[in-house]
């Protein structure tokens, strides 16, 4: 695939992600990678196994987040940012982050956008997954926002690709 291919993620333990080249969010879903009773750093060592099929992406792009609910929460993501750093490092990709608060104004019009406004966000912009008006699948939305900002502040046209009918659910 030519052109700028990037990776958008919502860093934690459900990771949200879209991919999407030159402005075109292509796929986007959700992963866990905590499996109950598992060691605790397993999770780690799957985010990077998850990882390897996006080696060849030119840029990822994460939320630089500041503030944590928990301490766990604040763990996790550094050890998950770590990985990631290394993981790029090693692959020649490029990083960039944005405040999630840059991204809801952005995205939204309101920097402290709720979860559910997010999600009514990219539906409007044909995302299909969630359910309108509630914040299931937050996590992907939020990779979906990133992408879709850093793609306005790039100059491209941000855009969801629409299913074709053959992809359809009827």
């Amino acid at each position: 695939m030519t052109g700028r291919t990037t990776l958008a993620l919502d860093l934690g333990s459900t990771m949200g992600w879209a991919y999407g080249v030159d402005g075109e969010i292509l796929y986007s879903g959700t992963v866990c990678h905590v499996k109950k009773d598992a060691h605790s750093a397993l999770q780690f060592l799957k985010f990077e196994e998850w990882l390897f099929q996006f080696k060849d992406v030119k840029t990822i792009l994460f939320e630089r987040v500041s503030g944590f609910k928990g301490f766990q929460a604040a763990m996790n993501y550094g050890a998950y940012k770590a990985i990631l750093q290394r993981f790029c490092l090693i692959h020649g990709i490029q990083t960039q982050n944005m405040k999630p608060n840059d991204i809801k104004k952005m995205f939204t019009g309101n920097g402290n956008a709720p979860k559910e406004l997010m999600c009514e966000t990219a539906h409007k912009l044909g995302w299909r997954g969630g359910m309108t008006g509630t914040r299931i699948d937050h996590d992907e939305c939020d990779a979906i926002a990133l992408l879709y900002c850093v793609s306005k502040a790039r100059g491209e046209t941000p855009r969801i690709k629409q299913p074709s009918p053959s992809e359809s659910v009827h």
